[in-house]
């Protein structure tokens, strides 16, 4: 697998509930992780801004090699906007 730096924000368009945006002890190493299918983006936490929730450090661990940085954060949206839509919030607030 290939990890990928994503620069540019990761958002969904809901506040999820701040209580759960700190990592738990268990996390604190490997973060939070939500799949799809074409990779995994592993984040570390979030924080609420303006009625949405922001993902902490997202990072994009794929098996697909060679892409550049548009195609790093397209995939990522990809795969959060797929999550988001199939269990909602819940997607980040629990791993």
């Amino acid at each position: 697998m290939k990890t990928y730096e994503i620069t540019d924000s990761l958002t969904i368009p809901e506040e999820a509930n701040p209580r759960f945006g700190d990592l738990s002890i268990s996390e604190i190493e490997n973060g939070r992780r939500i799949g799809g299918d074409h990779g995994d983006i592993v984040f570390y936490g979030y924080v609420i801004r303006e009625g949405c929730t922001v993902l902490s450090m997202p990072t994009l661990k794929t098996a697909i090699e060679d892409l550049d940085s548009d195609e790093v954060l397209d995939t990522a949206r990809e795969i959060l906007d797929c999550a988001f839509e199939s269990i909602g919030v819940e997607c980040v607030e629990h791993n």
